[in-house]
């Protein structure tokens, strides 16, 4: 006899203009908040020990992923919001710089 896992409930994110699921990510369980609370902050001793510009090495390749996908995820952005394109386009590039 086989036991699937419990499904992990989903968040689905709906297009407000036709109704459509956009996308849908999984909802973390409230059991696991302090644990990713207190693994975020061990994290962030090691982030804050970094200088300026160590930190800035490590986020250029996610600026540079975040232009190169400004019109994808603009156009997921308006989608989900009703936001016109190129705002949401503008926001994409303006989260990389």
């Amino acid at each position: 006899m086989s036991h699937s896992a419990p499904a992990t409930p989903l968040l689905s994110s709906i297009d407000p203009a036709t109704g459509e699921v956009v996308g849908s990510v999984p909802v973390t369980a409230v059991e696991s908040i302090a644990r990713l609370v207190f693994q975020a902050r061990e994290a962030q001793r090691g982030w804050g020990a970094l200088t300026h510009a160590q930190r800035a090495d490590i986020l250029r390749p996610a600026a540079a992923r975040l232009r190169a996908e400004a019109r994808r995820l603009g156009e997921l952005a308006s989608r989900e919001m009703g936001k016109p394109l190129p705002e949401a386009v503008g926001e994409a590039n303006y989260c990389a710089d």
